[in-house]
């Protein structure tokens, strides 16, 4: 599945980001990686099956920058609310006996995927969604910081 990006006034907004001090880069990019993460943890928790409500009440989203500076956001379950997510997700097999003594499979419970088709069937969806709000929040910051300027420039 292809998708694209256009970003109209790519020029001005690479300035604008550019102007901005380390902490507010990623301040704008974390907030816009996480709308998009938010987007996929709301249609998973539509598609996953309801039985505790446990399973959808887990799925979560985590935004974090890495060594090197990169923003990514981790989308999965809590293993603590919904230990069986991937029992779910990618199905599994259903055996009987004493583990480390004789067992057998008696059956196979198909899977119920809901994360991979939050993600893979909403990807345009998602890169909109990070570029408004990569967009907005650069404006925004932006405004704060010549807002901060004026105010300095008439203290003076």
């Amino acid at each position: 599945m292809a998708v694209t990006v256009t970003i109209e006034g790519m020029d001005e907004l690479k300035k604008k980001f550019a102007q901005l001090s380390d902490k507010q880069q990623r301040g704008v990019l974390r907030t816009a990686i996480r709308a998009g993460a938010n987007l996929v943890v709301r249609e998973a928790r539509k598609l996953a099956p309801e039985q505790s409500g446990a399973l959808r009440k887990g799925i979560k989203a985590k935004v974090s920058v890495k060594q090197g500076g990169a923003t990514v956001a981790k989308i999965g379950w809590d293993n603590k609310i919904a230990p069986h997510g991937h029992l779910v997700e990618m199905g599994h097999v259903m055996v009987v006996g004493k583990r480390g003594g004789k067992q057998r499979t008696v059956g196979h419970v198909p899977a119920h995927p809901f994360l991979r088709p939050a993600l893979l069937d909403h990807q345009q969806e998602i890169v909109d969604i990070v570029g408004k709000n990569f967009k907005k929040h650069i404006d925004k910051v932006a405004a704060g910081n010549a807002a901060a300027a004026v105010e300095v420039a008439e203290a003076a």
